[in-house]
């Protein structure tokens, strides 16, 4: 049954559109089947085998057969949730080889330390107390000098560093990040470094939550993170948005419900219970012809669905 709601929904777009046309990729293999429910962790639903058995999404010739959506291959799916994975924090980070990380470590304090102006004062080496910087990749804060205990956050000296130096740091932080990924995957180091040679190393792991100022619609149906190892993508906006398939909703959703989400979705929306009842969704406003929303709209498909469904939005 979903294969003919999906083949229905792109024949009356064609009817509407002539011009598009409908490019499939063969039907989705067992092979790639066990792919999927390796990286998800849990057996696919069987409306998704289903409708994957009809075709492996549209080929990369396809123009979007979804009212400009990509129905998204098993290859694409598994891109998307391999990132989603590498997004996931352990609840327990730890170093895997501590002698390497602090070897790679100490390089980068000997790095910054060196950049401390040598500078005398009645011929004697101008002392100081700590220096302070944090970065990772692509990024560097300070690094900022106090000349003693007593100086004051506004009052430190920040140092200056040289494109050679910042891309140094850039090389030995990427070292260090491939080191530790596997098993404690921060993405940013806080130093402080004193002037005994001793120093602090805090490792920041950001959550998705940390960047999220997320609404689910309905209320506490879709849990409140940009990316999820367990959203399997269907049709994609070719900008990192996806109509998807929730295998873990929050506490008021139904796991199989179809959400809209993605990198620019600050709305997370339950679009329907099932992917069935959502191509029924579809099909009942196309089949309206001259009055449907989706056929005589030049606005983004995810815009659509929200006002159809969410006007008050």
């Amino acid at each position: 049954m979903i294969q003919e709601l999906l083949k229905q929904i792109f024949q009356l777009q064609k009817k509407s559109n002539p011009g598009k046309n409908a490019l499939f990729n063969p039907p989705l293999e067992d092979a790639k089947i066990k792919q999927l429910e390796e990286i998800l962790d849990e057996e696919l639903p069987d409306e998704i085998k289903l409708l994957y058995s009809f075709a492996d999404g549209e080929s990369k010739e396809g123009e979007g057969l979804l009212f400009y959506c990509r129905w998204m291959s098993s290859a694409e799916i598994m891109d998307v949730l391999k990132f989603s994975q590498s997004l996931v924090k352990p609840k327990i980070p730890y170093i895997e080889n501590p002698a390497i990380s602090n070897q790679i470590i100490q390089q980068l304090v000997d790095l910054f330390v060196a950049q401390i102006p040598k500078r005398n004062f009645f011929g004697l080496k101008k002392s100081w107390y700590k220096l302070v910087f944090s970065c990772g990749p692509g990024s560097l804060s300070g690094p900022a000098l106090y000349s003693t205990d007593k100086t004051m956050p506004n009052k430190h000296e920040l140092l200056s560093i040289s494109s050679e130096v910042y891309s140094e740091m850039e090389e030995k932080i990427d070292i260090l990040q491939q080191t530790e990924k596997s098993s404690y995957p921060w993405d940013k180091l806080d130093f402080t470094v004193y002037s005994t040679g001793q120093y602090e190393l805090n490792r920041i792991m950001y959550q998705s939550e940390d960047f999220a100022n997320l609404h689910s619609t309905p209320e506490a149906s879709i849990k409140k993170i940009y990316f999820h190892n367990k959203w399997l993508p269907i049709f994609s906006d070719h900008g990192g948005n996806h109509i998807g398939i929730d295998l873990d909703p929050d506490i008021n959703g139904t796991k199989g419900q179809v959400i809209i989400y993605g990198r620019d979705e600050d709305k997370l929306l339950v679009v329907s219970n099932n992917l069935t009842d959502f191509f029924k969704l579809l099909l009942d406003d196309i089949k309206k012809s001259e009055n449907s929303i989706l056929l005589n709209s030049t606005t983004h498909l995810h815009d659509q669905l929200r006002n159809m469904l969410y006007p008050t939005l």
